[in-house]
């Protein structure tokens, strides 16, 4: 018999679902219930994680991406300050390759002008402020490249782990990392 689900877990699964009826519905046009029979998570478990409206549901749903795919967690922040750069792009490459459609989720809904692209947007700004705390030397060109490059190594199917490790090597030899200890 299984054990209890854990908090991760349902948070990653209802988030999944979310994003896909989202996208395959259009912008709130999916229920509850279609939450809870995608995620085989119960309606009562997604209403005390995620509220108890779907605009709720889906605003927590988008603090989830800015944990996983902008990688902006506490956690995520310290593989980082430690220089595991490459395991934290690993995360974040795990969530798209587990959802793909999450990448087009951000690129679709960015451009809205409403609170789903306004908090899209200001992840944006966040990961950016992210990229120039750890490439301090870097000027604003370089952090819009930056952040093209890691969206891709997060988001490029194909490309093999030994492939995003090249790369990061590649962005450390050219850019001055803030502690030059980082693994790759």
């Amino acid at each position: 018999m299984p054990g209890p689900i854990e908090k991760d877990e349902i948070f990653r699964s209802v988030f999944e679902a979310i994003i896909r009826l989202e996208m395959q519905k259009g912008h709130l046009k999916w229920k509850v219930s279609e939450v809870a029979r995608a995620s085989k998570i119960s309606r009562t478990l997604i209403y005390y994680y995620f509220g108890n409206s779907k605009q709720n549901m889906l605003s927590t749903a988008i603090d989830f991406l800015g944990i996983e795919y902008f990688g902006l967690s506490p956690e995520r922040l310290l593989l980082w300050e430690r220089g595991e750069v490459l395991a934290s792009v690993l995360k974040s490459r795990a969530l798209c390759q587990r959802a793909p459609y999450v990448a087009f989720f951000h690129m679709e809904r960015r451009h809205l002008l409403d609170a789903t692209g306004e908090k899209l947007r200001a992840l944006e700004v966040e990961y950016r402020k992210k990229l120039q705390r750890f490439y301090p030397k870097s000027d604003q060109d370089d952090i819009e490249a930056l952040a093209a490059v890691f969206f891709g190594l997060t988001t490029m199917p194909s490309l093999s782990e030994a492939g995003v490790k090249s790369a990061l090597s590649i962005i450390q030899r050219n850019l001055t990392f803030k502690e030059l200890k980082t693994e790759i």
